[in-house]
């Protein structure tokens, strides 16, 4: 299902990406869907669906997948706001990355059934998320509610709908236990 913007901008096309910087950079559009997307700039190729993390760089907002690895320290993700590309990204290239809505494409690695409770995790393969935490860099995701399931056996990501309400991670020394 496509998202389309709601909020009165004219122009706003929340699946294209491109080169040209067209829009001001982390400016915010709210979407269908109860949706809204922030407007970045693509620091590494983002896959479809990754988890990214949005940091604002001087007159820019940049964005970076999101991995165990990337998050090992509580200092490591200070200011950033989190997203999710629905399109997929080539390195320096400029769009919309869902921060809130209905039905937003996410990456899960096996194991992961629709339910509001369950825990989700950053894993070392970088913009998914999963049930397990398999180290101490693998904080735990809070805002992300996954609307299917991914079969227990998928070894790589899959690509599922989840609803999003501003996704954090809560890491120890930030007020996370």
């Amino acid at each position: 299902m496509a998202f389309y913007a709601t909020d009165g901008k004219i122009g706003i096309d929340l699946d294209t990406v491109g080169s040209n910087c067209n829009y001001t950079p982390g400016m915010t559009v709210e979407g269908s869907q109860a949706s809204e997307w922030v407007y970045v700039l693509a620091s590494e190729a983002l896959t479809q669906g990754a988890m990214v993390g949005i940091k604002q760089i001087g007159a820019g907002a940049v964005a970076t997948m999101i991995s165990g690895a990337r998050i090992t320290t509580a200092s490591a993700t200070p200011g950033f706001k989190f997203g999710f590309a629905q399109t997929a990204f080539q390195v320096s290239q400029w769009g919309f990355v869902a921060a809130r809505g209905q039905g937003v494409l996410i990456r899960l690695l096996g194991g992961v059934g629709p339910a509001t409770g369950t825990t989700l995790y950053p894993t070392d393969t970088t913009g998914c998320l999963s049930t397990a935490s398999v180290s101490a860099s693998q904080f735990q995701i809070f805002g992300v509610y996954t609307d299917t399931s991914i079969s227990a056996t998928a070894a790589t990501a899959a690509a599922a709908t989840a609803n999003l309400t501003f996704p954090l991670i809560r890491k120890p020394g930030l007020g996370g236990g």
